[in-house]
């Protein structure tokens, strides 16, 4: 990443999602870094061994996207049930 070879011995927080997460080396490349925050609920691909062996504080933020997937979730219902996928051809 080149933002980790230009500006890595000022970064203190990382910004990231669980599909993208942090690895390892990029921790390692980090020397100042004391925080990880997910978005969202998965923190899957971050390098949690990595991160506790340097004292870094995980977060995430599970049930944040909840009431955007509750109305996505209702208007697929409503499409079908009203046929709107057809009427749309």
């Amino acid at each position: 990443m080149k933002v980790v070879e230009h500006d890595g011995e000022r970064i203190r927080a990382v910004l990231t999602n669980g599909s993208t997460g942090l690895n390892a080396s990029a921790i390692t490349a980090l020397p100042k870094l004391n925080i990880i925050c997910a978005l969202g609920a998965g923190y899957e691909n971050i390098d949690l061994s990595a991160a506790k062996a340097r004292n870094i504080t995980i977060t995430h933020g599970p049930g944040t996207g909840d009431t955007s997937v509750a109305d996505h979730a209702m208007a697929l219902l409503m499409a079908i049930a009203w046929g709107i996928q057809v009427s749309v051809r």
